[in-house]
């Protein structure tokens, strides 16, 4: 997955324009899914947005999906709006399941607990981390999405699995994802 940061004055206005979802209605704090159309309404890629502020919404596309996201972007960036493509600089930890909440207030503290499709900055905490935490996942089950910056990555991953933490790979995910009906940019839809 990649990060993507859009800014300026009037960005959600901007982006209610090229997503499938009403960006305007979507508070600070909050998180929300979408899909990104061409001009036939065929799906180019989904993405969950993150609004930090009425000028700020953190964006994670699909990993395969990076550099299509943002020459398309590009070429609908208007003069008040930024788009910054962070994905070099930061690393996305999904911890998902049952335990999740357990595990994040055991490693990250309680004051970093949020509920789902919400969005905050990482509360000061024990390893300290940087970053923020989103209620979000792509397994269909209670969980978060830690952005943390590529050098803390190794410290929070140990961190969690000695919380007792299991990781698993994309096969157990995608097992997750197919129960829930979501769907795989790629494979279950694909823009040309």
């Amino acid at each position: 997955m990649g990060v993507f940061r859009f800014s300026g004055h009037g960005v959600k206005q901007w982006l209610k324009g090229l997503a499938s979802q009403q960006v305007t209605a979507i508070e600070s704090g909050r998180c929300a899914y979408t899909h990104f159309m061409d001009e036939s309404g065929c799906i180019i890629d989904d993405m969950i947005f993150a609004v930090t502020s009425d000028d700020e919404i953190l964006g994670v596309p699909n990993a395969s999906m990076i550099e299509v996201m943002k020459d398309w972007f590009d070429a609908h960036l208007t003069e008040e709006i930024t788009l910054e493509n962070l994905s070099s600089e930061y690393s996305i930890i999904a911890l998902q399941g049952p335990a999740s909440k357990d595990v994040c207030e055991k490693v990250l503290g309680k004051e970093n607990h949020i509920g789902r499709f919400r969005w905050k900055p990482l509360s000061t905490n024990e390893l300290g981390i940087d970053g923020w935490i989103q209620g979000t996942g792509y397994t269909g089950e209670n969980g978060y999405e830690i952005f943390i910056p590529n050098q803390q990555a190794p410290l929070l991953w140990s961190s969690l699995v000695a919380a007792g933490s299991t990781p698993i790979g994309l096969g157990a995910r995608d097992t997750l994802r197919l129960e829930k009906g979501y769907l795989l940019s790629g494979q279950d839809f694909a823009w040309s």
